[in-house]
């Protein structure tokens, strides 16, 4: 029988940050309750989503990230401002930005590059680092909370020190997805500042 494991690749948030977006998506989720929105303990910064992987797949994967992140140092990283996917036409997603970073950005590419080689398919879009806080079905009617997004461009919810990635399990179930970790992978070196101020990803 083959085993298959919804899975993805990414960066886990620490209890400061997510209490912070919590927060703020307690007082957004008036304007629009008919969001799915994404439980508090769930966000996170996805890398790479790989979709149905078979088990015996699951342990190339790891084998392919332990080696990987040898050659990488931790950073740091700011989660800054509102916003939504896409934002000119119909929004899809709602979510929490993640400011240009050096770090991040090698990160993800070299993540890319390697799974492409185990026949994940690479991206075509150019990565933005981002947290998704809630998704959109029927972009009607949710006016008042596009309007609520547009004074938060500029607001602050911290900063992340990224010392490891993470491998993760999604399981869909009626009440929402949950998470668990498969895989976990810790940089080596000492601590970089990587933030880029003068660009961010909206």
């Amino acid at each position: 029988m083959v085993v298959l494991m919804r899975s993805f690749i990414a960066i886990e948030l620490n209890e400061e940050i997510k209490r912070e977006l919590g927060s703020l998506m307690e007082q957004l989720r008036p304007l629009a309750p008919e969001l799915k929105w994404v439980r508090p303990e769930n966000l996170h910064i996805t890398l790479k989503f790989l979709g149905e992987v078979k088990e015996e797949k699951i342990e190339r994967i790891k084998k392919i990230i332990q080696e990987m992140v040898k050659s990488f140092r931790p950073f740091t990283i700011k989660i800054k401002g509102i916003g939504q996917f896409p934002e000119k036409r119909k929004p899809r997603v709602i979510w929490a930005g993640v400011e240009d970073s050096e770090g991040l950005f090698s990160l993800q590419k070299e993540v890319e590059k390697l799974l492409s080689g185990l026949g994940f398919k690479e991206e075509e879009r150019e990565f933005t680092g981002h947290i998704t806080l809630a998704r959109i079905k029927n972009p009607s009617g949710i006016e008042r909370l596009l309007e609520r997004l547009s004074a938060l461009k500029e607001k602050e919810f911290g900063t992340e020190e990224v010392h490891e990635i993470a491998l993760m399990k999604s399981e869909l179930r009626p009440d929402g997805a949950r998470y668990e970790r498969i895989g976990v992978f810790r940089f080596k070196g000492p601590m970089r500042n990587s933030l880029l101020q003068s660009s961010r990803p909206y």
